[in-house]
């Protein structure tokens, strides 16, 4: 007949007690991280511009999704980057029009984009390099969890539809704009 199907982790066979004890450690690091190693306000407000204040999310999850952002949509010579299309004070400024549930699902994920990374690199999305957080967000996308999958795809449609949603990134695409001209008090922000 063969031999028995056993759930693999990191490409190893893994037994029922094998993962639940890894499941527990995983989960016991993450309470802890969030305990003592969370570096606090002052760390998250570092972070961000003086000028920039989330309305909708708390100030943590608000700089993991800049830093998210920042990796998702790189920029570059030709387009503008995340934070000049102000990405993440438009994705909290919609936040706020929408129901707490939403909200807390989003808030969730950008947890666990700024957490799951204490696993195998040892500290937050927020701390590591660029490489780092480039590879922490493909294994995300990659993983084999759904919750990862559909925490980052989630971040990824709002950052990417945000972004491209807002006038300054239009000429970067080739878009000139809509063919209805605005009235003089319409912005984007």
């Amino acid at each position: 007949m063969g031999e028995p199907l056993r759930p693999r982790l990191f490409g190893h066979p893994i037994s029922r007690r094998g993962f639940l004890v890894r499941s527990g450690g995983a989960a016991a690091a993450l309470a802890l991280a969030g305990c003592f190693g969370d570096g606090g306000e002052g760390y998250y407000r570092s972070l961000l511009p003086a000028d920039d204040a989330p309305l909708a999310l708390p100030l943590r999850e608000y700089a993991v999704l800049q830093a998210a952002a920042r990796r998702i949509v790189p920029g570059g010579v030709e387009h503008p980057s995340t934070g000049e299309v102000r990405v993440a004070a438009r994705v909290d400024r919609e936040l706020g029009f929408h129901s707490e549930r939403l909200r807390r699902d989003v808030r969730d994920a950008l947890r666990l984009i700024e957490w799951s990374p204490l696993l195998t690199h040892f500290a937050r999305f927020t701390q590591l390099r660029a490489d780092e957080q480039d590879a922490v967000l493909r294994a995300m996308q990659q993983s084999r969890l759904a919750i990862r999958r559909s925490a980052f795809a989630g971040i990824k449609l709002l950052v990417v539809f945000m972004y491209y949603t807002a006038e300054p990134a239009w000429p970067s695409i080739g878009y000139d704009g809509p063919w209805v001209p605005r009235g003089p008090d319409v912005t984007w922000v």
